[in-house]
């Protein structure tokens, strides 16, 4: 299926079928990523350059080029993995981080 683009954001729930896993926590594999965001196109109100956002591991997306992140509205939608790069951090960082995803 070829993805559509209308102005506005596919939410992960809109792509294949997949429900959003209203959660921040990786339930396929139990690890957490970060990515730094690098380019958000026409979604400068949820996606803020050179801030760090939690990703959510998607193996279907990743398939197609997206990546699933936890933007400003606090839901998880798909982006172009070319606007993200992966930061590795230290457990004790990736704590703190996921805290304040979920404030």
């Amino acid at each position: 299926m070829k993805q559509r683009f209308t102005g506005t954001r596919p939410k992960a729930s809109e792509c294949d079928g997949q429900k959003s896993s209203g959660t921040s926590n990786n339930s396929m594999t139990g690890t957490t990523r970060f990515a730094i965001c690098i380019h958000n196109g026409e979604y400068a109100g949820t996606l803020d350059l050179r801030k760090v956002y939690e990703i959510i591991e998607d193996p279907i997306a990743a398939k197609r080029n997206f990546v699933r992140v936890i933007d400003e509205s606090g839901e998880d939608y798909l982006y172009p993995a070319s606007w993200f790069v992966s930061v590795t951090v230290s457990q004790n960082i990736e704590q703190l981080l996921h805290e304040l995803t979920l404030k």
